[in-house]
């Protein structure tokens, strides 16, 4: 089919286009021509998803922990006393040492299978 079958068939000029009466109707059967605006999403729903990703969650556990057990307060709640540095430290290096050495694992593993 060439321009000229194809601007017959949709009722138009090739030089001038639309009338402004076949403009009008056009319009009125087909509407414009675009997507409807989605509302988005609620600030809140945002704020709640923060918390589903597993890191946050880890985050937030550890946080609890250390309040329940240097909180002056909740110690006598849970009976909690609080660790001195060196056992806090303990505490968090060796998962850290842990972590990086499964990390170190995967990659060598990665690079193996590349090879």
């Amino acid at each position: 089919m060439n321009n000229e079958q194809l601007a017959q068939q949709q009722s138009t000029d090739l030089q001038r286009g639309l009338g402004k009466s076949e403009i009008k109707q056009r319009l009125a059967e087909y509407a414009l021509n675009q997507f409807e605006e989605s509302k988005g999403r609620p600030i809140w729903h945002m704020f709640v998803d923060q918390f589903r990703d597993f890191m946050i969650m880890v985050l937030l556990t550890i946080a609890l922990q250390l309040a329940v057990i240097y909180v002056p307060a909740l110690n006598s709640i849970f009976n909690t006393q609080a660790l001195s540095m060196l056992e806090l430290a303990v505490c968090f290096l060796l998962p850290l040492i842990v972590i990086v050495v499964v990390e170190i694992e995967k990659r060598l593993r990665r690079e193996k299978g590349r090879v």
